[in-house]
């Protein structure tokens, strides 16, 4: 890989690392107002009203229950004036639109945590995000207004380990990150269909890198560690 191609691939990563930055900026914002959008207030339900020769029913909520009294699904307006369905059980759904129009469905464990939220914003970001017993994000998948796609995977500790997207220019990259945070891996494709791989170390200095050129030819380069490449092969004529 020449110092060029090097230059590139760097640059590719820093774009990956700044939209993962904005993604999980988005995400998290979108997850939250899914949860929002779908929680109910059971207590002081209004009475249903329905108007003389009319066939239909009108309340601020409506409450199912089993025959032992337990409530079981509510249907209603929700405190920050949003509309949401909540299905009670040992797995809980709850699905709910919010005033700004944002629409998310959450999904609850026995113990009324959080396993997973599905959200789209009135803009069109699309999100999906996925937890573990601990509430910790493990699996994020998401689409942006302008179609970029991501997934971001996290370890136990809520640290980013890789992370996925294609980009708008039809450029694409696969960033694997270590326990610190820090990216040790980079795999990338560019739109001229060259494609790169680079090792770092823990500073993220590129250590090692293997290219193949879009005319197929291949190379592999060795850097100290100031990120200079001091050995190149197939050697330059």
């Amino acid at each position: 890989m020449t110092e060029r191609e090097a230059a590139q691939l760097q640059q590719l990563i820093v774009r990956v690392q700044q939209l993962e930055d904005g993604n999980r900026r988005v995400w998290r914002a979108a997850a939250a107002l899914a949860v929002a959008a779908a929680a109910l207030v059971v207590m002081g339900q209004a009475r249903p009203h329905r108007s003389p020769g009319q066939s239909v029913v009108e309340a601020e909520r409506f409450v199912v229950r089993d025959d032992t009294g337990t409530v079981r699904a509510v249907l209603g307006i929700n405190a920050g004036g949003g509309v949401g369905l909540a299905v009670m059980g040992q797995t809980r759904v709850a699905l709910g639109v919010g005033l700004d129009g944002s629409g998310g469905l959450t999904l609850k464990g026995a113990d009324d945590r959080v396993r997973a939220t599905l959200s789209l914003q009135p803009e069109g970001q699309l999100s999906l995000d996925m937890k573990d017993a601990s509430q910790a994000t493990r699996a994020a998948l998401g689409v942006r207004a302008d179609g970029t796609p991501a997934l971001h995977l996290s370890d136990a500790g809520r640290k980013e380990r890789v992370s996925l997207v294609a980009l708008a220019d039809e450029s694409a990259g696969v960033l694997v990150s270590d326990g610190a945070g820090k990216v040790r891996g980079a795999l990338a494709t560019q739109k001229d269909g060259s494609a790169g791989l680079d090792l770092m170390d823990p500073t993220e200095k590129a250590r090692l890198s293997l290219s193949v050129k879009r005319d197929g030819s291949p190379g592999l380069s060795f850097a100290d560690e100031k990120g200079s490449v001091k050995e190149h092969l197939p050697a330059a004529r």
